[in-house]
Order: structure tokens, then sequence, then C-alpha cells
């Protein structure tokens, strides 16, 4: 998959049983709830990392910048990241 970046890659190759790998949940959760993926190690996961957006005032925030943070706020809570 030219183009595509390493971490894309890494996932599909699992995907296709080329071996185990090491995903954010977050990326790999669809493949895991349909089957596609199998949970292995769950006692020996990474800790969860903080994520923080962080922008100068309200103000000058464009508001794509607002609803881009928005977004992510809400995918990506309750997940283990």
């Amino acid at each position: 998959m030219p183009g595509q970046p390493v971490l894309v890659q890494a996932t599909a190759a699992v995907l296709h049983g080329a071996g185990i790998g090491l995903a954010p949940l977050w990326q790999v959760r669809q493949d895991l709830d349909e089957g596609r993926l199998e949970l292995l190690l769950p006692a020996h996961e990474p800790p969860p990392i903080r994520v923080s957006a962080v922008w100068l005032g309200s103000s000058g925030t464009p508001a794509r910048t607002r609803l881009f943070v928005d977004m992510l706020s809400h995918r990506l809570a309750g997940e283990r990241i």
C-alpha cells in the first residue's frame, strides 16, 4: 500500500494473518467488535496516555478548529488511548 502511513500498513498486515501487532484501541475497535481481530494479552496493555488540545483563547480560534476538537472529544470519550 504505497503512500499509506506505516501504522495503517501494519494493521492491514495483521488483518491478513501476517502476525500480531500493537495498535490503539480506537484504531482497531471495529475490527475487534466484528471479530476480524482478537485482543491478546489484555493484562499487559500499556497504560493509557493523556491527550490534550491546547489553543490560544476562543476569540481567535477558527470555527473549524473548535469543531475538530469537539469531534475528537466526542469520538475518543471513554476510549483507552
